[in-house]
């Protein structure tokens, strides 16, 4: 299994851990924090890159030159409707990730919890809420594919968690409250990394649904 999938994985059971343990042992796996948390922006900035490319080609007519050496222009791959569809997806989540980074800076520069202050959700923390859900509803309306849709439910939700205890907690305080600081910035860290793996997916499923409609209209 690439490294790349087993991520999220080592990611969750970490965050669950430090969700049961004590101060000591948040304090031995900080420095695990610190990798994961560089490995996750190498990745990030390597999906963003190959999105960036994607989005490109696809849009972009295509210079053919056949054996007599005549040249053909071939039209996108995107057709005009999937166009609009991928550019405002791409704006969507560009906005979101950067909305992201600023609470991650937050974190980064101050020992304060600017999403969770004494056992409350602060304004900052309900924004969060809004501006998450927000992201969700406006890119669950541009998805094509039904089943790689409910991927968007499932990485995206704010819904309560069932916590170590068996009790069920809000999303804001699962991921907010009970972590320490540096487990915070990983978990945001890696939702980045969600959200761009996800428009990757997107983009992917528009470009062979249009690859296929350009195939079909040749016969």
């Amino acid at each position: 299994m690439p490294k790349t999938k087993k991520l999220p994985i080592l990611i969750t059971f970490i965050l669950c851990t430090l969700s049961a343990c004590n101060t000591e042992l948040s304090k031995d796996v900080n420095g695990s924090f610190g990798i994961l948390g560089t490995e996750l922006e190498r990745n990030t900035k390597q999906l963003t890159v190959e999105i960036d490319l994607k989005i490109s080609e696809a849009s972009q007519s295509r210079v053919e030159v056949s054996e007599n050496e005549k040249v053909s222009i071939l039209n996108p791959i995107l057709n005009s409707v999937s166009t609009i569809k991928v550019n405002t997806y791409h704006k969507l989540t560009k906005d979101y990730v950067a909305y992201l980074t600023e609470i991650e800076e937050e974190f980064i520069k101050s020992d304060k919890n600017p999403l969770f202050y004494n056992g409350k959700v602060t304004q900052k923390g309900k924004e969060y809420l809004r501006q998450t859900r927000s992201y969700t509803e406006e890119i669950e309306k541009l998805w094509i594919n039904k089943l790689t849709k409910n991927k968007v439910s499932i990485l995206l939700s704010t819904e309560g968690i069932q916590s170590y205890k068996g009790t069920k907690v809000s999303h804001i305080s699962y991921y907010f409250d009970d972590l320490p600081t540096r487990g915070i910035i990983v978990y945001l860290k890696q939702k980045k990394y969600n959200v761009l793996a996800l428009e990757k997916d997107f983009l992917n499923d528009l470009i062979l649904k249009n690859l296929t409609e350009q195939l079909n209209s040749q016969h």
